[in-house]
């Protein structure tokens, strides 16, 4: 399974007047997407059959290390994450152990995630999110943020805007291909291009 590809986005997906340091006040923040997004990155999504339904922001101080978890019910699912800050700081992914059980929470802005007890989960990759990455958060993951500068992601949760229903990894990596940065074998079909 992939769980992260980097990506390039013509367009700016935040409004210049958007106070983006407001959200390091709280851990986590929903945000109206109308408030943040650009004109000109919606529309780009709506070229590729994608709608907004969740935009989040998550907080991280220096030297932190998240739970492990999954975020919803999990599964195969991606997030657009775009990162401010957090020098060195990794996602990791993991494959659990036989026989571990997830511990549900609901989140402050009342969504619902689960978290492991990091002994019962083997990490298989690690990476560092750029601006912007494709991400797997449907299987557990956390990231790591090392003690140089604070981290803040901002999470977008896609969704196909003709039958609502969230978006796997192989349906994104289908639809973005033409803005993945190359990798061994996920060559964009048509080169990228930046502003």
């Amino acid at each position: 399974m992939i769980n992260f590809l980097d990506l390039q986005i013509p367009v700016h997906p935040f409004k210049d007047d958007y106070p983006i340091d407001l959200l390091k006040e709280k851990r986590h923040i929903k945000i109206n997407f109308e408030d943040i997004l650009t004109e000109k990155f919606i529309n780009l999504l709506d070229t590729l059959s994608i709608k907004v339904s969740l935009v989040e922001s998550f907080y991280s101080p220096k030297s932190i290390i998240q739970p492990i978890h999954i975020d919803s019910k999990g599964g195969d699912y991606t997030k657009l994450n775009f990162v401010y800050g957090g020098k060195d700081s990794l996602m990791h992914w993991y494959k659990l152990k036989e026989g571990s059980n997830a511990i549900s929470h609901i989140t402050d802005i009342g969504t619902i995630y689960a978290t492991y007890n990091r002994q019962d989960c083997i990490i298989l990759e690690s990476h560092c999110i750029k601006f912007p990455t494709l991400i797997q958060a449907g299987v557990p993951h956390n990231v790591t943020n090392p003690p140089f500068e604070d981290r803040l992601c901002i999470s977008l949760f896609l969704r196909d805007k003709n039958t609502n229903e969230i978006i796997d990894m192989k349906n994104a990596i289908h639809r973005f291909q033409n803005y993945l940065v190359p990798q061994m074998g996920l060559e964009p079909t048509k080169p990228t291009t930046s502003t």
